[in-house]
């Protein structure tokens, strides 16, 4: 079970302004990697769509929930399948929530019975956004519950943006971006059942998501190193798939060389986009800056 970060669909889909693969045919999307190289039974849904707080996210995990009631129906032996699920993003807390929703809703069986506590083998989580106030606007209400991962989850691996760099002066690669853009990430809480990593890199949003180097110029830090954040990039996926191989996950861990991300950053610098729109500017307008 595979659901990718929010507007996704838009960024993913053919045809597009944005390259969504790479030249050597790689999605610019370390979840949608994993889905299509997952040696098994699998779904992928795209993340919250744009403009909607995530508030499509129950959508996206009932179609996840069907499609798994319809799967074990098939055959009795698919009930004994182990479960794996990965997100990137609010599709990583929408990761969070099915495995929950899992252990305490399950799923309707053929025979009309419901069947809980169902386990999930893997949980992936791509540097999850936290939105703990979807489901408890406050803290009386529980909001500290829904950042514990869920007691049926066996294995859980969490890759987190942080701060990188020399105390005063650091690169804030969590969240000193535009608001709007780079939400605070989960401060993911573990319990006694489930066997938990949660890894901290110094790199972008996307970066840990599979695009370095694709922000909007605005959420980029002051600072930014694509070649550094492209390694980070790397490094998460490879991490997170050593994780899942460890533990029986059908997936394979790639070789540095294997992701074909570009030498240089694909996207012009905050320095270099705003020379860019002052000069356009005073193209425009006849005034002359001096020193930029």
């Amino acid at each position: 079970m595979a659901i990718d970060g929010t507007g996704s669909e838009g960024w993913l889909r053919q045809g597009t302004a944005n390259p969504n693969k790479l030249p050597n045919g790689r999605w610019l999307s370390h979840v949608m990697n994993f889905f299509e190289e997952y040696d098994g039974g699998k779904w992928f849904e795209h993340g919250p769509s744009d403009g909607t707080w995530a508030s499509d996210m129950p959508e996206i995990e009932d179609i996840h929930m069907q499609k798994l009631a319809e799967y074990r129906a098939e055959s009795p032996s698919n009930k004994d399948e182990p479960i794996d699920i990965i997100g990137w993003s609010r599709g990583a807390y929408a990761a969070m929530r099915l495995a929950r929703r899992l252990k305490e809703e399950g799923v309707r069986d053929l025979d009309g019975t419901w069947t809980k506590n169902i386990p999930v083998r893997f949980l992936g989580l791509y540097d999850p956004v936290d939105m703990t106030f979807y489901d408890a606007p406050t803290w009386s209400e529980g909001r500290f519950s829904q950042s514990v991962i869920s007691s049926n989850v066996q294995t859980a691996t969490a890759i987190i943006g942080k701060k990188e760099g020399v105390f005063g002066s650091e690169v804030d690669y969590d969240n000193g971006s535009a608001p709007w853009y780079n939400w605070t990430r989960m401060d993911i809480q573990w319990n006694r059942q489930t066997k938990t990593k949660v890894e901290k890199l110094g790199a972008t949003h996307g970066a840990i998501g599979g695009c370095p180097g694709y922000s909007p110029f605005w959420s980029v830090p002051v600072g930014y190193d694509y070649p550094h954040d492209r390694r980070m990039s790397i490094l998460a996926d490879r991490s997170m798939r050593s994780s899942a191989e460890s533990v029986g996950v059908p997936i394979r861990v790639l070789s540095s060389i294997e992701y074909g991300f570009s030498s240089s950053s694909p996207t012009p610098s905050r320095a270099s986009t705003i020379r860019s729109l002052l000069g356009s500017f005073v193209l425009h307008s006849g005034i002359g800056l001096g020193g930029f």
